[in-house]
């Protein structure tokens, strides 16, 4: 269980990546920016807390 979770997230943060790379070549604005840093925060807070309440339910 613990692997498959260390395989998902390397795959997330892989393409966490990737998204960021392409977002950086559009050139968005300071704004927009700090935008995508604060919902892509968020969104990595909701996903580890779903993902750690999966593995206390398996206890």
């Amino acid at each position: 269980m613990k692997s498959d979770y260390q395989l998902a997230r390397f795959n997330n943060e892989y393409q966490d990546q990737l998204l960021e790379r392409q977002f950086l070549q559009l050139q968005p604005t300071d704004q927009q920016i700090e935008f995508s840093k604060n919902l892509y925060k968020f969104y990595y807070e909701y996903q580890t807390a779903e993902k750690e309440l999966i593995e206390l339910k398996h206890r």
